[in-house]
């Protein structure tokens, strides 16, 4: 019987320096220094999945959202409700 691989959450963290999208990505010009500080700043939330929103039309600037894998949609509503 094999033994199980412990993983530690550490190791699961997602950084600029193990992103598999990190040679595309803004940061690819700045210097460590820098990517360690705006790895600081950036907020990583869970995954979203089909027909979750992002955001709505009209709500406030909050970020820039990177999409890793998948895809979204954006559209604005007329005024007949249509998109």
């Amino acid at each position: 019987m094999t033994k199980p691989t412990v993983v530690t959450l550490n190791d699961l963290k997602v950084a600029c320096e193990n992103c598999s999208l990190s040679r595309l990505c803004l940061p690819m010009g700045l210097d460590e220094k820098d990517v360690t500080r705006l790895d600081q700043i950036i907020n990583r939330t869970k995954p979203h999945h089909r027909n979750d929103y992002l955001f709505r039309e009209g709500d406030t600037f909050k970020g820039i959202y990177a999409v890793k894998t998948g895809s979204i949609k954006t559209y604005i509503s007329r005024e007949d409700g249509s998109d």
